[in-house]
């Protein structure tokens, strides 16, 4: 099994394919979070240790050793610590860029191997041998980078396509009952959620989702952090966030025209959400995507 001490520094970054491939390896702290953001790579994430919470979309995602995650170009996406176990964790991520299946040059590659992403699946539960078979590939990535050995660029390719192919072949199990993170939540907190995600916009709170749908406020609360490892109002504002920076990052819509459509009652109160969610103001944020 691939071990982080088996390589030298903590942070590695290896680029790849005139820049299409970038594989990264982290151990990070229990408190790091990422912003919400999106991007135009395809996005491999492959948890080592620890417990992670992913959020992409409209959906929040446990993650644990063994799990893998994927997402697509353009999905909004944050990882932060898993609520009720913060804990040191390490990952390999990797960011494939759309090109590479894309340029004549690069025949080799096909873009039946990334189809899997289209599956609408988010998380990937690995069984043992599954892990093994992943962290062998991964393992070599890293090792044949570090070793840069005749033809190690060939040898990459390969073991990416090798990756890809095995990702694949896990897709096309029937392990959909694994992948959802509310695949075990009673029907009636799946209505909730969707209702959440539908009307974000409006005055929501946990006693009027108890009145809507005849549950006791307490019951809910339990229910809900159990499920999600978020309160009702945490993932509300979650969701709230989620469309403000999609309206930042798009539009050139006025912060306080955003704050009411989005469903905060005033500027104060959203700053402080943005910032505790994205880590920084949505003045900033906006900045950032200006200037790509």
């Amino acid at each position: 099994m691939l071990q982080f001490d088996d390589c030298p520094n903590k942070h590695l970054s290896f680029v790849h394919f005139n820049q299409n491939l970038v594989v990264n390896f982290t151990k990070g702290g229990s408190d790091f979070r990422s912003w919400l953001h999106y991007h135009d790579n395809y996005e491999i994430y492959y948890l080592l240790s620890g417990k992670r919470q992913y959020f992409i979309n409209d959906r929040i995602y446990r993650v644990s050793k063994g799990d893998v995650v994927i997402v697509k170009p353009y999905e909004i996406h944050r990882t932060t610590p898993f609520y009720s176990f913060p804990s040191p964790y390490e990952r390999i991520l990797l960011n494939i860029n759309e090109q590479l299946f894309t340029e004549k040059e690069n025949d080799f590659f096909n873009k039946k191997l990334v189809s899997f992403f289209e599956k609408g699946i988010n998380v990937i539960k690995l069984d043992v041998k599954e892990q093994v078979i992943i962290e062998q590939i991964l393992s070599s990535m890293l090792k044949e980078e570090e070793q840069q050995n005749l033809w190690y660029d060939d040898y990459m390719k390969a073991l990416l396509v090798e990756l890809l192919i095995f990702l694949n072949r896990c897709f096309s199990k029937e392990r959909l009952e694994l992948q959802s993170h509310f695949a075990n939540t009673n029907q009636k907190l799946l209505h909730i959620i969707s209702y959440i995600n539908e009307f974000y916009m409006n005055n929501i709170s946990l006693s009027s989702l108890s009145k809507t749908f005849y549950l006791a406020p307490g019951y809910l609360a339990r229910i809900f952090k159990e499920a999600t490892g978020l309160t009702c109002m945490e993932y509300i504002n979650n969701v709230r966030t989620k469309e403000a920076c999609k309206l930042l990052a798009k539009t050139n819509i006025k912060v306080t025209e955003i704050v009411e459509r989005v469903g905060f009652n005033n500027l104060a109160h959203f700053e402080r959400v943005f910032k505790k969610f994205c880590g920084c103001t949505a003045s900033d944020y906006r900045k950032q995507y200006n200037s790509i």
